[in-house]
């Protein structure tokens, strides 16, 4: 691994660029989490029964930062180190290795930090980030229609290792007030009907958690979906269907389906 690889950002601050250290991993990195069983043992029966439902634990990447250019006295030191510590105890943000540029993990600093000198001869600063089991793609794929009648068909190419959870925004971009609105990926669907959503209002339909549906309003569309199916798009190709109904008055609305690519 080359020098240039082994750093990261965090929150969109760079460890060499924004604060002139260098990062060692301890003892190497996960590529895998712990996976948690939905398993339950029976008496009287040998092993255990596995049911649906396991769920992967979170990662832990510990290391080291050293100062590629030494602070001359301690209290030097100090305040660079209260800088470094400002920005890393900073609450969960995205890591971004460098050998990985693509992708990012949603991880934060909890365990205390500290300065030592037994792997450094100017001393280094010893950290470990907590983050969630999945690594996301930096930039997320996405597909839009313009509909001026009640269906429509959406393209959506997707680079992932596992199924990602589909975000849709149905905006109305015509006079007739939007009713209802059905949206359908790989046979699951999110359907709502008897509502009112005027010219220039907008319907999200979130399937990351914390799942939800809400309008542009702030408020929640749960209480008009009379379907609601965990969305999600998979690797490679896939159709998005989009049903619309409508009042009286010109129809037409903005359809924008998303999906960010994840990997254990």
């Amino acid at each position: 691994m080359r020098l240039n690889e082994i750093n990261f950002s965090f929150g969109g601050l760079h460890c060499l660029r924004d604060f002139g250290a260098i990062y060692v991993e301890k003892s190497g990195h996960p590529v895998t989490p712990a996976i948690r069983r939905n398993e339950y043992e029976i008496s009287g029966m040998p092993g255990s029964v596995a049911m649906p439902g396991d769920l992967p634990e979170t990662l832990s990447f510990s290391g080291s930062l050293y100062f590629l250019s030494e602070p001359p006295t301690q209290a030097a030191a100090q305040e660079r180190l209260r800088r470094m510590a400002a920005w890393l105890t900073d609450g969960r943000k995205r890591l971004i290795f460098d050998y990985e540029p693509d992708r990012f993990y949603m991880a934060s600093v909890d365990q205390s930090m500290k300065w030592g000198f037994s792997g450094w001869i100017g001393g280094g600063l010893d950290l470990a980030f907590e983050a969630q089991p999945y690594a996301y793609a930096v930039r997320d794929s996405k597909a839009v229609a313009n509909m001026t009648g009640e269906s429509a068909e959406l393209a959506l190419t997707l680079d992932t290792g596992l199924d990602a959870p589909l975000d849709v925004t149905v905006k109305n971009t015509g006079i007739a007030p939007i009713t209802g609105v059905a949206v359908t990926a790989s046979g699951k669907q999110a359907a709502f009907s008897g509502m009112s959503m005027g010219q220039g209002k907008a319907l999200q339909i979130n399937m990351e958690p914390p799942i939800g549906a809400v309008f542009s309003s702030g408020e929640s569309a749960l209480p008009f979906a009379s379907r609601f199916d965990l969305l999600a798009a998979a690797r490679g190709g896939q159709t998005i269907s989009v049903a619309l109904a409508y009042g009286s008055g010109t129809k037409g609305a903005t359809v924008t389906a998303r999906a960010r690519g994840r990997w254990i």
